[in-house]
C-alpha cells in the first residue's frame, strides 16, 4: 500500500486538490448569492461535462431498465407459450370427446329409428391377411349374434357374419369377393346383385341393359335372403358401362360406410334370434 502512495503521490494529490477546489468552488457557489465572474467561468466549464455524465448515467439506467424489462418479459413469454400449449392439448381432447358424444348420439338415434331389434357391438381387430376382407368384433353367441346375420352402420350396410365365437363374432365386409347382397336401384326399383371386388368398391350384377341405370344412383338392401332387412342403403352407383354383345350392364358402386374409419357396428338380430 506503501508503495503504491509513494508510486503515485503525483497524480494522487492532484485529484486530491481538484477535489478540494471542486468542493469549495461548490460551497462558494452554492453561499454566493451574486455570482462571480470566477463562478460563471468554472459553472460553464463543468457544465459540458456535467450533462455527459448525466446522460451517461440516464442512458446506463435506461438500458439496465430495458434489460430487466426484457428478462421479465421472456419469463412471461415462456410461461404464457406453457400455458398456450396446455389449453391447446386441452382443447384437443374437448374437441374429441365432443366427437365421440355426437357419434354415440348419432348410434342412439339410428338405433331408435330402426325397427328391428340389433345388437350395438365394437370392432376389436381386423383380417391380418389379405385373403379376406373381415374384422372382429366384442359381441358373440352369448349376445345373441348369430351366423349369417347382417352387419351395418347408420350410413348403411356394413357386411355379415360369417363365423360366431362366444363372445367375440367375424364380419365379412361387403367389398370382399366372397360377399353378396341382394340390392334394389331406389330410382326404377331395378333388380341386382351387390358383389365385393376385393377393393374398395363393390359391383351391381346381372342388371339387364335394358334398365336405365344412371351414376348417382342409390342401392338400397332388397330384403331377400335373410341377411338384411329391406330398405338399408349399400351405395351409390359410380359408373355404367357394358359389352356390346353382352346382356348386363357393368355396374360400379361406391359403398356408403367408410369401412376404414369404423368403431362401431350393429348386428341385426332376427325375431326368432333376438335375446329375451
Amino acid at each position: 500500500m506503501l508503495q503504491f502512495l509513494s508510486r503515485n503521490k503525483r497524480p494522487l494529490f492532484l485529484l486530491l486538490v481538484l477535489a478540494a477546489t471542486l468542493t469549495f468552488f461548490a460551497r462558494d457557489i452554492h453561499s454566493t448569492h451574486t455570482p462571480t465572474i470566477f463562478n460563471r467561468l468554472f459553472v460553464a466549464l463543468l457544465t459540458p461535462p456535467l450533462r455527459i455524465t448525466a446522460a451517461l448515467r440516464d442512458g446506463a439506467t435506461f438500458m439496465w431498465r430495458r434489460y430487466i424489462s426484457l428478462v421479465h418479459t421472456q419469463r412471461e413469454n415462456e410461461l404464457l407459450r406453457t400455458q398456450r400449449d396446455a389449453l391447446l392439448v386441452e382443447n384437443q381432447l374437448l374437441q374429441d370427446q365432443v366427437r365421440e358424444n355426437q357419434r354415440l348420439r348419432e348410434l342412439l338415434d339410428f338405433r331408435q329409428r330402426i325397427p328391428f331389434r340389433m345388437i350395438a357391438a365394437e370392432i376389436i381387430g381386423s383380417d391380418p391377411t389379405s385373403w379376406f376382407k373381415s374384422f372382429m368384433i366384442d359381441k358373440g353367441a352369448v349376445d345373441g349374434v348369430m351366423h349369417g346375420a347382417g352387419v351395418i352402420a347408420p350410413e348403411g350396410v356394413v357386411g355379415r357374419i360369417i363365423t360366431v365365437a362366444s363372445t367375440s363374432a367375424h364380419v365379412l365386409l361387403l367389398i370382399d369377393v366372397n360377399s353378396n347382397i341382394d340390392a334394389v336401384v331406389q330410382r326404377t326399383r331395378a333388380r341386382g346383385i351387390v358383389v365385393g371386388t376385393g377393393h374398395d368398391r363393390c359391383r351391381l350384377a346381372y342388371v339387364l341393359k335394358t334398365e336405365p341405370i344412371e351414376p348417382g344412383d342409390r342401392l338400397l338392401t332388397s330384403g331377400l335372403g335373410g341377411f338384411f332387412p329391406g330398405g338399408i342403403l349399400i351405395g351409390s352407383v359410380v359408373s355404367v358401362s357394358h359389352d356390346a354383345g353382352g346382356f348386363f350392364h357393368h355396374i360400379e358402386v361406391e359403398p356408403a360406410v367408410n369401412l376404414s374409419k369404423l368403431r362401431n357396428v350393429f348386428v341385426v338380430v332376427p325375431e326368432q334370434g333376438a335375446p329375451r
